[in-house]
């Protein structure tokens, strides 16, 4: 039987790095599936969740616009 601990990171995303040569209609929506990805990789889970003020924050200039560097706390 394995027993998880409870974890929490603070790190932070370069999402300009992985949006290069991206069409800009679909940057935010790829945005998203790379902190997913980030998030699976860190964190050693299949199944991650995104708050929604993560979500509002990282649509809020709309889908061409997505922020370079974004901040987030990894809790598992």
């Amino acid at each position: 039987m394995k027993i998880e601990k409870e974890m929490s990171l603070e790190c932070t995303i370069n999402l300009h790095k992985r949006l290069d040569g991206m069409k800009f209609k679909k940057r935010t929506t790829f945005c998203i599936n790379e902190i997913k990805k980030f998030a699976q990789k860190i964190m050693g889970t299949e199944t991650v969740r995104i708050d929604t003020n993560l979500n509002t924050s990282i649509w809020r200039n709309g889908p061409k616009h997505s922020p370079i560097r974004i901040r987030v706390r990894l809790s598992k």
